[in-house]
């Protein structure tokens, strides 16, 4: 037996407490399960690492966007008093992860997410704590993710930008209702239907590489807290519709 918990990784103050079931989960459990140990990145040693995440000396951003998209992202840029040299030097997947975080920070959304709040609970509790993916991984996902698709991805992001604060509000109503058909209208299908390597890169490949684990730990004795982004447990490629149509029984709390 093990829990699947979605998880938003960035929430605001008021976004506490959480719903009753998780802490209910998280006393159940044995051993909590979250995507990657991403405090490994801000270790000294992994700042070689960090380097794939930006252009080298020869190349940056503006030359593999399409006029208008270019257009667009210097707007954005200059409306925030943003550094144009030093944002266009960054690869999509890091642009976007610095942009969102820069946005989320001014709608006051910088409260730690659910993985970090149950990490630390674990911490304290010394609960064994184990990692889907190493940082690494998730490193070459943000340094690989839109490359040779930049313009969508870059498209994509500012699309997402524009609209965040309503966007991100409808993501935390529906997470906290467990509302699949809202994840899949406003988010999941206009990812699916217009920018499928996204889709794919972000969430089913994902969700593949990580099935072989989830099915191990069923076979163990233990109880198991499993924390992933929401999206990966919603839609016809999500986790737990890879484990239903294998058969194995999932059911909500």
């Amino acid at each position: 037996m093990l829990y699947l918990v979605g998880t938003i990784h960035i929430l605001g103050p008021t976004d506490y407490p959480l719903p009753v079931e998780y802490q209910h989960a998280y006393e159940a459990s044995d051993l909590l399960v979250f995507e990657a140990d991403v405090s490994l990145l801000q270790s000294p040693d992994a700042l070689p690492m960090m380097q794939q995440l930006f252009y080298d000396d020869a190349h940056n951003l503006e030359q593999f966007l399409k006029p208008k998209t270019l257009a667009s992202l210097k707007r954005y840029l200059d409306q925030r008093g943003l550094p144009e040299a030093q944002m266009l030097k960054m690869k999509p997947g890091m642009l976007n992860t610095t942009l969102m975080m820069l946005e989320l920070a001014q709608l006051d959304q910088v409260a730690k997410g659910v993985d970090d709040d149950f990490l630390q609970q674990a911490i304290k509790k010394g609960k064994q704590t184990l990692f889907l993916e190493d940082a690494l991984e998730q490193l070459s996902l943000l340094a690989g993710l839109g490359v040779g698709n930049e313009d969508a991805v870059v498209s994509y992001m500012l699309e997402e930008l524009d609209q965040l604060g309503p966007l991100f509000s409808d993501m935390k109503k529906a997470w906290r209702k467990g509302d699949s058909d809202q994840f899949e209208t406003l988010f999941l299908q206009p990812m699916r239907e217009d920018y499928p390597a996204i889709y794919q890169d972000l969430l089913v490949k994902r969700n593949r590489a990580w099935l072989p684990k989830v099915k191990s730990m069923l076979e163990t004795d233990e109880v198991e807290m499993i924390l992933v982004g929401a999206l990966h447990l919603y839609g016809s490629e999500s986790l737990v519709a890879i484990l239903r149509d294998d058969e194995y029984v999932v059911e909500r709390l």
